[in-house]
């Protein structure tokens, strides 16, 4: 049962006869109980984890310890709760979670002697909109989520108001004849002008942009880009990877100190080069 369930549970015989008689049971219960229930104790120190997805719902996952265990020393948890008990000696241990359908997780715990290590391993992540605020006339934006379509009709779908769409090249306008409309989709590495009759807001669904790993090309002279990371950052730290290139940068006509989420940014650089933001 141990092997095949790859665990280092045991267990403890008190007898050396097979069938001991019913009334020898009190006996044996005197003689062992305070280190039987000791025992039961210890099973709880170590750590008891458990294992959900994004929405708080319990998973199956298999828990071992990295370059502690080997390939038979594993616990995996309860399909029905997702918890699982892990019994360690005092130290700082790497915990490898694997569950069907995610990456694996390496989780860093540090058991104390005597007590119980709690912790709860995520897997997956729930969309989070993006929220953009439209003021009445002219507001430049740029999205920092990956949205199920990059239609511009479905992205502006439901927003009362909307006159015009535009970025350097290419036009959308709701009230024109869709053969006169060339901005078909947006993308994440640009910036738009937005014209609106009334205020807004923008929601947009879709799971956050990797900003490092998502690289802007710029060409030599202006370009209208996206701000990409999931908050604020000092426009010299936001634009660091460009420094040595950066002449000017310019936000509805004027020059940011700080780069902020759902806005777009003309940015002039003297010579082509890549943009790469910061985590």
């Amino acid at each position: 049962m141990n092997y095949t369930r790859n665990g280092r549970e045991v267990t403890i015989e008190c007898s050396n006869t097979k069938m001991p008689a019913a009334s020898t049971m009190p006996n044996y219960w005197s003689y062992n109980y305070e280190a039987m229930l000791s025992y039961l104790e210890l099973a709880l120190d170590g750590v008891h984890g458990t294992v959900v997805d994004a929405w708080g719902n319990p998973l199956a996952a298999t828990i071992s310890i990295s370059g502690h265990d080997n390939t038979y020393s594993m616990v995996e948890t309860d399909a029905t709760h997702g918890d699982f008990y892990r019994y360690l000696q005092p130290g700082t241990y790497t915990l490898t979670v694997t569950t069907p359908g995610y990456d694996p997780q390496n989780v860093q715990v540090t058991v104390t002697a005597g007590q119980m290590t709690p912790i709860t391993v995520v897997f997956g992540e729930i969309d989070q909109p993006q929220e953009i605020s439209l003021n009445a006339g002219w507001n430049l934006i740029s999205l920092n989520v990956v949205p199920a379509s990059y239609a511009t009709e479905d992205i502006f779908q439901g927003i009362s108001g909307l006159i015009q769409i535009k970025n350097a090249a290419y036009s959308h306008m709701p009230s024109m004849a869709a053969h006169f409309n060339t901005l078909g989709n947006l993308a994440v590495n640009e910036g738009y002008w937005v014209n609106m009759s009334a205020p807004a807001t923008l929601s947009v669904d879709g799971n956050p942009v990797d900003a490092s790993a998502t690289p802007i090309s710029l060409k030599a002279g202006w370009n209208l880009v996206s701000y990409l990371p999931a908050t604020a950052k000092a426009t010299a730290t936001a634009l660091s990877s460009i420094s040595p290139y950066l002449q000017q940068v310019d936000h509805m006509g004027e020059s940011p100190a700080t780069m902020e989420p759902g806005k777009g940014y003309w940015v002039k650089v003297s010579q082509a080069c890549t943009l790469t933001y910061p985590e």
